[in-house]
């Protein structure tokens, strides 16, 4: 029997009246209004729960416009310290006029996923609630990606993880799960097909621009898939945004593995030992030369390749790539016929994430 399934809702609300500082009382009876039918008051009484459990809680503040990866990481880097302690209480607030862009969403998806593995108890609370970004982050699945016991706000009700809209936008790709078991071969071509066939290209780049994208979902899922060794979930998206009429399309895909550097690292003087200079290279270096020479944890003869060809379609568009793994992040900017470390500023003391978080921008303003 369910430790308050005889209460009446006018007992639970008296009960938590009486235990606003007691967080076992108030999440004993947040998981019972969870078995019962969702009338205005018990959502009512759920939001109360939910305000009285972020008090006292580490409060992580998005800002209030558009959010790419980069921008969360700088918002998350002036609020945490690294190592997160286990059992925080964490509070994310996403203020009204705070817009997330799918690159900023899986990462954040990811890095709650990490947080409730450290036991923490995490809660988002949109202040515009379905009016706002709250609806966007249901139409690409957020919410029925994000783990259940997650606390969000405003409660979301029976049905409300799900979307209506399922693969009939074309200007994007909802998030998808990859399975670390066993590969989705016809997931590039669903990610690449999502964005491509409404855009305003012809048909030769259509054909084209759906190459690359197929390749670097191809390669990156399978990267995933294979060296990931984390059984925490990974994902995939894709958007095309038009700011100011200069479209560009977003490819995220990322886990909570063990990084892509420190795969690595351990592997360069096994198969490299001809390559000194390897070992001794910078991180961003490294990565860099992952892109271009196809360094790889099992050697030359046994992988590599699959960054390589990513490098090598992006290029094709001039697109950036981001590469955020563990502590480390990178850009790379196209420079002629090759890739070069981007040397804008980037955010000081990353806080600790497992796995990697590679992003492609591609533009498609310079294409006729």
């Amino acid at each position: 029997m369910r430790a308050y399934s005889s209460y009446s809702i006018d007992q639970l609300e008296a009960l938590v009246e009486e235990n606003q500082s007691n967080r076992s009382v108030l999440q004993g009876v947040k998981k019972e209004l969870g078995h019962r039918s969702q009338k205005r008051r018990q959502r009512a009484l759920l939001e109360v729960i939910e305000r009285l459990c972020a008090a006292g809680s580490l409060r992580v503040e998005l800002p209030a416009f558009w959010i790419d990866h980069l921008t969360l990481e700088k918002t998350l880097s002036t609020v945490f310290s690294s190592p997160i302690s286990n059992h925080s209480n964490i509070h994310i607030f996403v203020p009204s006029g705070c817009s997330i862009m799918v690159s900023a969403a899986v990462q954040l998806l990811s890095f709650v996923n990490q947080l409730l593995a450290l036991s923490c108890s995490v809660t988002i609370e949109f202040e515009a609630g379905w009016s706002g970004t709250m609806n966007y982050l249901k139409r690409i699945n957020f919410f029925k990606q994000l783990d259940q016991t997650v606390s969000v706000m405003p409660v979301l009700r029976k049905g409300s993880r799900e979307t209506q809209h399922q693969r009939k936008n074309v200007s994007v790709v909802e998030i998808e799960k990859l399975s670390l078991d066993s590969q989705d071969t016809s997931l590039p071509d669903r990610l690449a097909e999502g964005v491509v066939n409404e855009a305003d290209l012809s048909p030769e780049l259509k054909r084209r621009l759906k190459t690359a994208i197929e390749t670097l979902f191809s390669e990156l899922t399978s990267n995933v898939c294979l060296h990931s060794r984390s059984t925490l979930p990974a994902y995939a998206v894709c958007q095309r945004y038009s700011p100011d009429n200069n479209p560009i399309v977003h490819v995220s895909v990322c886990d909570s593995g063990v990084g892509i550097l420190d795969t690595i690292r351990p592997a360069l003087p096994i198969h490299y030992s001809e390559h000194p200079e390897y070992q001794k290279m910078p991180d961003e270096e490294l990565i860099l030369n992952m892109f271009l020479e196809g360094i790889s944890s099992k050697g030359d003869n046994d992988g590599g390749s699959g960054l390589v060809s990513c490098a090598t379609q992006a290029m094709k568009f001039k697109s950036t790539i981001s590469i955020r793994t563990n502590n480390t992040l990178t850009l790379l900017k196209p420079c002629g016929k090759y890739y070069v470390i981007d040397t804008q500023p980037l955010p000081h003391n990353l806080i600790h994430m497992n796995g990697t978080y590679i992003t492609f921008q591609i533009p498609l303003d310079h294409l006729t």
